[in-house]
């Protein structure tokens, strides 16, 4: 075989090096394509390391615009908790945005604990609302991996975060809590260094007043926040119990049943309504005109071969169309996907204690807030129980 000729290898090396830079310099995707078009579309761990690799790339996805059709584009998806006993006896917990349309395998980690005493008390526009038995709490964006401690709710009982529109027309983000019994109630702006607000209980009707002063709970039904209000179905007092973040004032509003020890309160592309699993089946209410309190039934649904996972029965609404998402089973985690005609439509199955479906939802959000960036004791350097999405 004849030697290759030097002068014409050298010359096919300049070539590919003058077309390699040629590449380089003319991208086939200018970058503002690849910014509207593509990175609006990943997972934010890959969003988040793309701008480390293209100032453009990095320029051109922290615009305000980028960020709210960023977050416009993510689907909201209900949060479980799964726990598995470790080699040490304790428990590995996490919590995770489970796809349902997507599968069993899209299970998107979101917060991991090594130890058991955490509890979600909240989610709220991509921020979490952590808890700790030791009555400490902190808020988190997993998808940005920051996270604050807030001093300001140490011994807080329950807490619950919303945001609100902020003076300068942007947002901000409160958290009300309650604390002793007879419960005292207190708002909290995160990132302020003022003390948190008192909040005063309704002066009537008395059986509301009763029911507060034993303190709001959300062991069973999170608070749903709808028409710039947190609602929940209170069981002590048959009635929902309403916050009005704009005026902050507590006020009662009717419930289309009596017996709330089930129920979950849901809210899903602007409908509002309410939930209840009893024996074998699912009762589902809309409500119809938000100012005179007028419920709907919508749905019935008798739930097919739910017999065979009873009594541990946890549920969802998932769309407007009814589907309902059940957490079923103790020593092994079922989660099984019902239609709204009762019939099942998957069955979900884990290596992994019950799950708990928490009742709230989750969407990814790539704000780097300027709270989670001041100075001061309550940034967390190396939060202990990021997992990454």
């Amino acid at each position: 075989m004849e030697n290759a000729d030097p002068e014409e290898s050298s010359a096919t090396t300049a070539d590919e090096r003058t077309a390699r830079r040629r590449r380089l310099a003319n991208p086939a995707l200018p970058d503002d394509l690849i910014v509207e078009e593509i990175l609006v579309r990943l997972p934010a761990k890959a969003v988040l390391r793309f701008r480390a690799a293209c100032h453009a790339w990095r320029s051109g996805s922290s615009t305000p615009n980028f960020l709210q059709t960023y977050y416009d584009r993510k689907a909201s998806l209900p949060l479980v908790a799964f726990s598995k006993r470790a080699k040490n006896h304790q428990y590995d917990d996490t919590l995770d945005a489970f796809d349902v349309l997507a599968g069993a395998e899209h299970r998107r980690p979101v917060l991991a604990f090594n130890y058991y005493g955490n509890d979600l008390q909240d989610s709220c526009e991509g921020l979490l609302l952590i808890s700790y038995t030791n009555g400490r709490y902190n808020i988190c964006n997993p998808a940005t991996r920051q996270c604050l401690r807030l001093p300001g709710l140490t011994g807080a009982e329950f807490a619950w975060l919303y945001s609100s529109p902020s003076a300068d027309g942007g947002v901000e983000y409160h958290v009300l809590f309650w604390k002793g019994i007879p419960a005292v109630y207190f708002v909290l702006t995160v990132g302020s260094t003022a003390q948190p607000r008192l909040i005063d209980l309704p002066e009537g009707p008395e059986d509301l007043t009763k029911a507060m002063a034993g303190g709001i709970h959300s062991f069973r039904s999170p608070s749903v926040l709808f028409k710039a209000a947190l609602h929940w179905a209170s069981p002590r007092h048959h009635r929902l119990i309403v916050f009005d973040t704009a005026v902050e004032l507590f006020r009662e509003m009717r419930s289309p049943i009596a017996a709330l020890e089930y129920a979950r309160l849901f809210e899903i592309h602007g409908t509002f309504g309410m939930s209840l699993l009893a024996g074998t089946a699912v009762k589902i209410w809309v409500l119809q005109d938000y100012e005179t309190e007028v419920w709907t039934l919508r749905s019935h649904i008798e739930l097919a071969m739910v017999d065979r996972f009873w009594p541990n029965l946890d549920h969802m609404v998932l769309s407007n169309n009814g589907e309902l998402l059940i957490s079923c089973g103790a020593a092994s985690a079922i989660l099984v996907q019902y239609d709204v005609e009762g019939n099942l439509i998957k069955e979900f199955s884990y290596d992994s204690w019950k799950p708990r479906i928490t009742g709230f939802r989750f969407k990814e959000n790539i704000v780097r807030h300027s709270f989670f960036q001041r100075p001061g004791k309550g940034r967390m350097a190396k939060p202990p129980f990021f997992k990454g999405l």
